[in-house]
């Protein structure tokens, strides 16, 4: 299943030139997810959450996920991690002016998640969290 899913094969310097080109084309919104092996476990059990998956751009998050899709996928893919990432990807924003929404695994991540950015971030636009 793990394999099922629409894998961006790039570094972050790619992402961040692809979301460019998504932006200047108006191809929004872009739900983007930072997949590690516990996203691959819930979306087994969870056919909406593999939906979900499925309809968004998915980065390789976790060290297992890029092992094993570099094993029997025959590709290798370069591993983003969300908590690395969601700074590039939110000066990013700042930067073009668009609107982000955040997701937490719990409640109330999102919102301090937020927070928090909005502290860095002061133009930060978050319509969801």
């Amino acid at each position: 299943m793990y394999k099922n899913l629409p894998y961006f094969n790039g570094d972050k310097k790619d992402l961040l030139r692809y979301l460019n080109q998504k932006i200047s084309k108006k191809q929004t919104p872009i739900q983007i997810a930072t997949v590690n092996p516990e996203f691959i476990l819930e979306s087994r059990k969870n056919t909406a959450f593999f939906q979900t998956l499925q309809n968004s751009l998915c980065v390789v998050d976790g060290k297992g996920l890029q092992s094993a899709l570099s094993l029997f996928a025959s590709k290798k893919y370069p591993r983003i991690t969300g908590s690395d990432f969601i700074y590039d990807l939110m000066a990013f924003s700042e930067q073009k002016k668009l609107r982000v929404a955040l997701v937490g695994a719990q409640d109330g991540v999102a919102e301090k998640t937020a927070s928090k950015l909005k502290e860095k971030y002061s133009e930060l636009h978050v319509v969801y969290a």
